[in-house]
């Protein structure tokens, strides 16, 4: 059965799986959240409490997912173990890596070791997602498509999981995230920079050349590009079909619980190529700052 969550200008559709809320309704006079004219993104701000969403920008939208897959990889992994005593004792550290450090290495072990699209396959039936969808070509994760509104439906789904733990497992370790990624990149962009501690996040970052470095992450355990998302090699993702989904353009991705597991935070964005990390992290950031005000109305 199908449920509508009516948002600001727009709708979210979840269906009801036995955990979440089974409707929710939104604020109606909330004030725009000003958005650069060189970012694309779509946001939301889910209440727990009094399942309300109180803010809410194209909501349904595809992206390419980048690192905030990882969640869907996890879950997929031990849902196939079935326990999360059967995790073997030489996964367990590439699984809390993958989801505290946006490891890739590791994030490439578990999504080809248990069947490439097979997992994203998997986990839309699972969790009811509506709008994600295998990536066209299976060997990149990343390009995996998703939306805000699958995102909030992922959290909630781990939220409610008081059968199996996975869910306690996964945002256990997304509450010890760590500012420096295992890329070098400092992911601490967004949700980090806005919300007080404690939080549970999953990050994103796709498409910039180079890692940058900050006073918080000066160097790398790992020589790759600030890129998340086992992403083809330059000039082949044109050649992807996308199907709408945009898989050149910087992406920056901030999604995680905040107030102490009370919200769900969820700001996706994308910028052109010609917009560095520095200056993308500044304006997700002052967007998350934005959308997070909606706490105090």
């Amino acid at each position: 059965m199908k449920r509508l969550l009516c948002a600001t200008a727009a709708s979210v559709a979840i269906i009801a799986a036995g955990f979440g809320p089974a409707a929710a309704s939104a604020r109606t006079e909330a004030p725009p959240v000003p958005i650069p004219s060189d970012m694309t993104t779509s946001y939301l701000l889910f209440d727990r409490p009094t399942n309300h969403i109180l803010a809410s920008r194209d909501p349904d939208k595809q992206f390419r997912s980048a690192s905030v897959v990882k969640i869907l990889i996890a879950l997929d992994y031990l849902t196939i173990k079935g326990s999360v005593d059967n995790i073997p004792a030489d996964d367990l550290p590439k699984l809390q890596s993958m989801l505290r450090s946006s490891d890739d290495a590791a994030a490439k072990y578990f999504y080809r070791g248990d069947g490439y699209t097979e997992v994203i396959t998997r986990m839309v039936e699972k969790l009811g997602l509506q709008h994600t969808e295998p990536p066209a070509d299976r060997n990149y994760w990343g390009y995996t498509a998703i939306s805000a509104s699958d995102i909030l439906r992922t959290y909630q789904y781990l939220l409610a999981d008081q059968q199996d733990a996975f869910g306690q497992f996964i945002l256990a370790n997304l509450g010890q995230s760590t500012q420096c990624a295992k890329d070098g990149s400092d992911q601490y962009f967004g949700i980090p920079s806005v919300a007080p501690a404690p939080f549970r996040i999953k990050q994103g970052w796709s498409g910039f050349p180079d890692v940058v470095r900050t006073p918080q992450c000066p160097t790398s355990s790992a020589d790759s590009p600030a890129s998340s998302g086992e992403e083809a090699p330059a000039g082949v993702a044109a050649k992807i079909p996308a199907d709408g989904v945009d898989l050149t353009s910087h992406l920056l991705h901030t999604t995680g619980l905040v107030d102490h597991d009370s919200r769900i935070l969820i700001v996706l964005s994308l910028y052109p190529t010609s917009v560095d990390w520095p200056t993308a992290a500044s304006k997700i950031t002052a967007v998350t700052q934005a959308v997070y005000g909606y706490t105090q109305l």
